[in-house]
């Protein structure tokens, strides 16, 4: 076969019985094989694509590829800056399609016309050191798939909202940091045993995290939000640290860190069932103003809870940490002051411009 004689083969151990993985080169300049997608097509379950150093002007599909445990690995080849520019096309930088124990890593992702990575109708696949900006629609989209963990990555300056889960479930998000986008993350149309933790989302127009329609079960721990564009979107419902809308139930809220967010969360009693839980979070000047009210003070400690629907705001009414805590919404959750938390010198550490 054509893309069997353009293979460099370096075998790999292997259990008896199981068919022996290989690596695959990727090089701009100098190698075999000069495109990704080539690559990708000539891959079989276990195998290795390692990409050299460049700029890929490609819209990469990988599709019905996988065996259960034995992974598929798309890297960067010791660290080289590898950037899929998906400008080529009406469709994603990188697609997983169909695919099942897929690991993608150390790749950027830009300039997409939809995602930059997506994930569809897959099973096991984990992103790891990535970068996802500047594509028009999500940076990185888990769509109809399961066990799709995203991990130590950055998405910043996408159109849409930087990380989504849509109508997907067991999965986890952890260790990834987000700025100048719509929403930093969305969970979504039924998604269900989500996991985000220990991320932080900085500077967004919309919301921190949306939590919307159906979803269940979705864990949001020991989270930064931070700088959430309140002074300039006031009346069009986002800005918040945390929305949670649309008939989910059981979400827990803890540990998270609040701080320059219009409200830390919203909760729409009316559209909601089940546990929602908020617990042991931190809150540091969270601004408020309901549309038919005057401006509160900036730094004043407000919580947001409904009932009512978006934009109307016409039942909503505000609640404050200890009003939350008297209604039993919540437990453990402290107001202090911004500059105790020193978040400008955690965010210049993670080198965010």
């Amino acid at each position: 076969m054509r893309h069997a004689m353009l293979l460099i083969m370096l075998f790999l151990s292997a259990g008896a019985g199981e068919a022996r993985a290989k690596a695959i080169i990727v090089q701009k300049e100098g190698g075999v094989i000069h495109t990704i997608q080539e690559a990708v097509a000539a891959a079989r379950p276990g195998d290795t694509i390692l990409i050299g150093a460049g700029v890929y002007v490609e819209n990469v599909l990988l599709e019905n590829t996988g065996a259960t445990g034995a992974w598929t690995t798309v890297r960067n080849m010791d660290g080289a800056s590898v950037i899929i520019d998906g400008s080529r096309q009406d469709t994603a930088a990188f697609t997983i399609k169909n695919s099942k124990y897929i690991r993608v890593q150390g790749l950027e992702f830009r300039n997409a016309r939809r995602y930059g990575i997506v994930g569809l109708d897959s099973e096991y696949i984990t992103i790891t050191d990535c970068l996802a900006y500047a594509n028009q629609w999500e940076g990185f989209l888990c769509l109809n798939s399961s066990h799709c963990d995203i991990l130590n990555s950055t998405g910043h300056d996408n159109v849409g909202d930087s990380f989504n889960y849509n109508n997907s479930r067991d999965s986890r998000m952890a260790g990834c940091v987000q700025y100048n986008g719509g929403n930093g993350l969305s969970v979504e149309r039924g998604s269900k045993n989500i996991i985000v933790e220990n991320n932080v989302f900085y500077r967004n127009w919309a919301d921190g995290i949306l939590v919307y329609i159906d979803c269940r079960n979705v864990l949001l721990k020991h989270n930064l939000i931070y700088d959430v564009h309140v002074k300039d979107r006031l009346d069009n419902g986002q800005g918040h640290g945390i929305k949670i809308t649309h008939g989910n139930s059981n979400v827990t809220v803890e540990g998270n860190t609040f701080a320059q967010c219009r409200s830390a969360w919203v909760y729409e009693i009316a559209n909601n069932g089940g546990d929602i839980i908020y617990k042991n979070n931190t809150l540091a000047a969270i601004a408020a103003r309901m549309p038919q009210e005057p401006r509160k003070a900036w730094g004043e400690e407000v919580v947001f809870k409904g009932p009512g629907d978006y934009p109307g705001f016409k039942a909503c009414r505000w609640y404050t940490v200890k009003e939350i805590e008297q209604h039993g919404w919540g437990s453990g959750n402290v107001q202090v002051d911004l500059k105790s938390l020193g978040l400008d010198e955690k965010i210049k550490g993670l080198n965010i411009p």
